[in-house]
């Protein structure tokens, strides 16, 4: 698999040096290698340059938007920063993101969970209040960008009144996309170790109870895009090969 990858990787590479003068291909390469990511993503990131559009994730420091030359590159139409921390987003950060038109208006936020006490056994920061005067923050500055998070459910030691306020959060929060996942046990984490575990059968219940609430308000959310004519960036060939079948 990876001789695989390593291939496609340096295809990729063969052609944009080809589309590209050496000073432009050089430029390019350089922030991609500086990218700590393996080389299966980069021939990703090669692969999406070629297609006319270069989506980036998390692989470039979010901080670093309005000091790196990439946006200034012909070749990259489009930044995604994914996986923002929200302890991470300074008024300063969310500025860049808004005003750089290259940055795409997405905000893939990890909040994981609302409850403090819970977000503290993850050994991470913030809680409910600070989590929606963030969102308010950004759609304050940017009305039509969309924003998604993912939640762990059950985690250990998380209460009823913890995940009743984690539902109240959903609730209000009125995200753009949302991902629920039920806690399960992996190897090398701090969590395998931890007291308090909840059963199976009541994470699976929590998680049924979460979705549906989940559901519900993204729906909502979704209806007020009804209408509107936004650009959207195709990386998947599978669903490239309907694109003649939507313009008829």
């Amino acid at each position: 698999k990876l001789s695989i990858m390593n291939t496609r990787l340096e295809v990729a590479k063969e052609k944009a040096k080809s589309l590209l003068t050496p000073d432009k291909f050089e430029a390019i390469e350089k922030h991609i290698n500086s990218f700590p990511v393996p080389g299966t993503k980069k021939a990703d990131i090669w692969e999406g340059f070629l297609k006319g559009k270069m989506v980036l994730n998390t692989w470039v420091e979010p901080q670093d938007i309005d000091e790196t030359e990439l946006s200034k590159i012909d070749g990259v139409k489009r930044i995604r920063l994914s996986y923002l921390q929200p302890a991470e987003m300074r008024p300063t950060l969310l500025q860049a993101m808004v005003e750089n038109e290259k940055v795409a208006p997405y905000f893939d936020l990890s909040f994981q969970h609302s409850a403090k006490a819970v977000l503290r056994s993850m050994r991470r920061f913030g809680g409910t209040e600070e989590f929606l005067h963030l969102i308010s923050q950004v759609r304050a500055l940017a009305p039509e960008a969309g924003i998604r998070s993912n939640f762990i459910v059950g985690f250990p030691g998380e209460s009823e009144a913890d995940f009743q306020e984690l539902c109240q959060f959903i609730d209000d929060a009125r995200l753009d996309a949302v991902g629920v996942f039920g806690y399960s046990d992996e190897d090398g984490t701090e969590a395998l170790n931890m007291a308090n575990k909840i059963e199976e059968d009541l994470i699976a219940e929590r998680v049924a109870m979460l979705t549906k609430i989940a559901d519900s308000s993204v729906s909502e959310r979704a209806t007020l895009r009804i209408g509107q004519e936004v650009e959207v960036l195709i990386d998947d060939p599978e669903f490239e090969l309907g694109i003649d079948i939507v313009k008829k």
